[in-house]
């Protein structure tokens, strides 16, 4: 068995743990940073809450590392990433043509 292999199993022993909540101890967006003590912001780009302090990096509840792991396994981001990858091209077309626009108009 390779490390990948142990990783991933251990993850998904530990989604299948029995975790409780965070939030009925502290409320999102009202947790503050272990270093600093400033209250973090939440980051739900990839539909789970992700706790952020822009000084100090991410900070993980438990349960979410496995939430992450399986989301990157479905290959969601994947789609997510073409999704940007198109909407960067679709930009840099609209920006040639307005420019272009913009040079003989001007």
């Amino acid at each position: 068995m390779s490390d990948i292999d142990d990783l991933a199993s251990a993850l998904d022993d530990l989604s299948d743990a029995d975790v409780g909540d965070n939030a009925s101890i502290v409320p999102p967006g009202q947790r503050p940073c272990p270093i600093c003590g400033e209250h973090m912001q939440i980051d739900d780009t990839h539909g789970i809450d992700i706790d952020v302090c822009p000084e100090h990096g991410v900070w993980l509840d438990a349960g979410e590392l496995p939430a992450i792991a399986a989301r990157a396994r479905s290959g969601e981001r994947r789609s997510r990433t073409r999704m940007i990858r198109n909407a960067k091209r679709d930009g840099k077309i609209s920006g040639m043509l307005l420019g272009g626009w913009s040079l003989l108009l001007d």
